[in-house]
């Protein structure tokens, strides 16, 4: 059963907690000491007698500001030596600029070893912490508070990673060298084959097919119908990566043989268009390729204009680009609850979808809204939600694969 814990201490090093051995410390022995310029290090308990083991954190700077004072930013840990995991929140940050001041935080120690990890504030706005198969952002629905979804699930997920795969990807995709933390490579990673395999034995539903935007995607359906080379380049998080893993691309040649279609995957896990906007990751890699079509999706978006200020980085370099934004599909929140649903930050059926809709329209993007069909497929199978899941985030092959139904679905639909 968890436990809740406060911790009050001081905190002192370097204003940037990404600034390589410049350790923090935060009461009760507890210190995080980046290893490496991008967040990445240990977090160690140096009391002897509490059998706590070392967790390894990464912190992910999303901005920086000359803000200082309080701040509520999210932290989830990767679990530690027993497989314990905690989350929480810095509930109090009032650090100066060089990086000392009082810290108070709520964790959650989950037993028998609790893994700690604390996101401290110096003069930046926002920290969120990253890890390699990140939460989802919904605050409806979290590991730390399951909603319905988990609550009558028939799966057990492992405590530590996901599921095994039933259909591990059967071709082999090429890969690209990148920053740290970074994952640049081709698909699809499966052969027809493989998908029909796949769809065959995953279980049935139905959806609406969602219209399709061709107003914004003239020159990708003349190249798609009339034939030409066409560069698909998929640009977000973990869950974009899960929708590439589909296949649906091999599925698109097939059903567009005059066009010679390829596709390439830039993701990160918890990437949104915040990361993508900084440190000319744009200019450097994506521009470099000249995609004739981009698509931003995923469940990791910080903010609309973080997607517009990509579009506008996109567009001044490639001004024919074609640009294709998605909603979020899958995540913790639960498809039979219509509320929890349209209350996720990635949700096509709520607040976001509206904004994301209305940012495609004054932009001139192709808009589609994976959400409401997903939730109708896996509705219309009848089945616990979780029957499409590897882990209490991410979609396994069957998941996948309605993905790369709804995907068909748009670009089969009638102009």
């Amino acid at each position: 059963m968890d436990c809740c814990a406060r911790l009050t201490g001081r905190a002192r090093g370097n204003k940037k907690p990404t600034t390589v051995g410049q350790p923090w410390v935060l009461g009760a022995n507890v210190r995080l000491v980046a290893t490496q310029p991008n967040g990445g290090g240990v977090g160690y308990n140096d009391d002897p007698q509490q059998d706590w083991a070392p967790v390894r954190f990464h912190l992910q700077a999303d901005s920086y500001g000359t803000s200082r004072g309080r701040s509520s930013p999210q932290f989830a840990a990767p679990r530690g030596r027993g497989g314990a995991r905690c989350t929480g929140a810095v509930e109090k940050a009032a650090t100066n600029r060089a990086g000392s001041g009082t810290i108070t935080a709520m964790h959650l120690l989950t037993p028998p070893l609790a893994a700690l990890m604390l996101a401290l504030l110096g003069n930046l706005p926002t920290i969120s912490a990253q890890d390699a198969a990140p939460a989802d952002r919904n605050l409806v629905n979290t590991r730390a508070r399951p909603g319905g979804m988990q609550a009558d699930s028939p799966v057990t997920f492992p405590e530590h990673g996901a599921l095994p795969a039933r259909f591990p990807p059967d071709v082999q995709e090429q890969q690209w060298p990148v920053e740290k933390d970074y994952y640049l490579f081709s698909s699809p990673c499966r052969s027809l084959a493989q998908i029909e395999a796949i769809q065959a034995a995953m279980p049935a539903g139905r959806f609406t097919p969602p219209p399709n935007d061709w107003q914004h995607l003239a020159r990708t359906r003349r190249l798609l119908t009339e034939g030409g080379s066409l560069h698909l380049m998929a640009i977000g998080d973990s869950i974009v990566n899960d929708t590439m893993r589909s296949g649906w691309v091999a599925l698109w040649r097939a059903a567009y043989p005059k066009a010679d279609i390829r596709a390439t995957v830039y993701v990160r896990g918890g990437g949104g268009c915040q990361h993508y906007r900084e440190a000319k990751r744009i200019e450097e890699v994506v521009v470099p390729r000249r995609p004739d079509l981009v698509f931003l999706g995923g469940i990791s978006q910080r903010s609309v204009e973080d997607i517009a200020a990509v579009i506008a980085q996109l567009r001044a370099a490639l001004p024919e680009v074609e640009i294709l934004l998605g909603t979020g599909a899958f995540g913790t929140a639960d498809p039979r609850d219509a509320a929890a649903l349209a209350a996720a930050s990635h949700s096509g059926t709520g607040a976001y979808g509206r904004s994301l809709r209305q940012l495609a329209a004054e932009q001139h993007c192709a808009y589609l809204d994976f959400t409401s069909p997903w939730a109708e497929y896996l509705n219309a199978s009848g089945l616990h939600p979780h029957h499409f899941y590897r882990d209490v985030v991410h979609a396994n092959e069957f998941g996948e694969q309605v993905l790369a139904k709804i995907l068909m679905a748009f670009w089969s639909s009638a102009p």
